[in-house]
């Protein structure tokens, strides 16, 4: 009847959407846990030299940030700057995926792909633009200075990208004795050495004939726990008839493998720079690769 109530429709409920102070706080606790990893990283493989530094000084900007956009320490200025850092990370990392780098070390011990972390970097990018649209610190901001400023940090990318992921010396079957030596910076890429002679015989001192009989040969790097775990359990253990040499890339030269290691010792070349993730392990039949990893 049309003199009955009708019932109350119950009303429609949005799903909420996270605000923006939620999302700064998210990615600034995933930059913390960065930094963390990164600080273990640098205990777990210390590397010595830049690359140490550049590590110390990517984790404490990190840490830094994430507690300031955990705790809205001045938001109007870590926000912005957090946005232009991922910017420029995102692009520094595209370079490297552009040039082969598997893996950028951007989380410490934890293999994330180039490619897989620059997808990261964006999305953390865009999401921080998002936060600062919604809540209006960009809007009264003219559009020329948020692009340019959106492109410096592109640039900035790219050039860090030139310096920290450098253009491998050649393609798989162009590697040489010779591309090496010409090389001031030389990164392993170990499709290029499965089933090749082992160009690295003449930047090796060693007291062994590398290019005889069965080889397994380590490349360790000085004050590595993760090598000298490695030359502790089976790293050293050779297996059927095959011989084990040992290759210290930099460190001291009167530097000796643990009492346990039945091995050779020797040492790479120090005028340039080797670039890989220790220990690198290669089995040599008469001088050939047969295994790389």
């Amino acid at each position: 009847m049309s003199g009955e109530p009708r019932p109350d429709r119950e009303p429609q409920t949005r799903p909420k959407r996270p605000s923006p102070a939620v999302v700064v706080r998210i990615i600034g606790a995933l930059l913390c846990l960065s930094a963390g990893l990164k600080i273990f990283e640098l205990f777990d493989y210390p590397r010595g030299g830049i690359g140490e530094s550049l590590l110390l000084a990517a984790s404490s900007v990190e840490l830094l940030v994430g507690a300031a956009l955990i705790l809205r320490i001045w938001p109007g200025v870590f926000v912005p700057a957090t946005t232009l850092l991922f910017i420029a990370l995102a692009t520094m990392l595209m370079q490297g995926a552009a040039r082969g780098i598997w893996r950028c070390g951007c989380l410490g011990p934890v293999p994330m792909p180039t490619w897989a972390m620059m997808i990261i970097d964006a999305a953390a990018a865009a999401a921080l633009i998002w936060a600062l649209l919604r809540s209006g610190r960009w809007r009264a901001q003219p559009v020329p200075t948020v692009a340019g400023a959106g492109l410096g940090a592109a640039f900035i990318g790219l050039v860090m990208g030139s310096i920290l992921y450098p253009r491998p010396v050649a393609i798989t079957r162009y590697l040489s004795s010779q591309a090496i030596a010409d090389a001031r910076t030389f990164t392993f890429l170990l499709d290029q050495f499965r089933g090749r002679p082992f160009y690295l015989n003449d930047f090796i001192r060693i007291d062994a004939d590398l290019t005889r009989g069965k080889w397994k040969v380590i490349l360790t790097r000085p004050r590595c726990p993760r090598c000298d775990r490695r030359l502790r359990s089976a790293g050293c253990r050779p297996e059927g008839d095959e011989r084990v040499a040992i290759i210290q890339v930099g460190g001291k030269p009167d530097w000796t493998p643990p009492v346990e290691c039945d091995a050779v010792l020797g040492h790479l070349s120090g005028d340039k720079t080797w670039v890989f993730e220790a220990p690198l392990i290669f089995r040599l039949a008469d001088g050939i690769v047969t295994e790389a990893h």
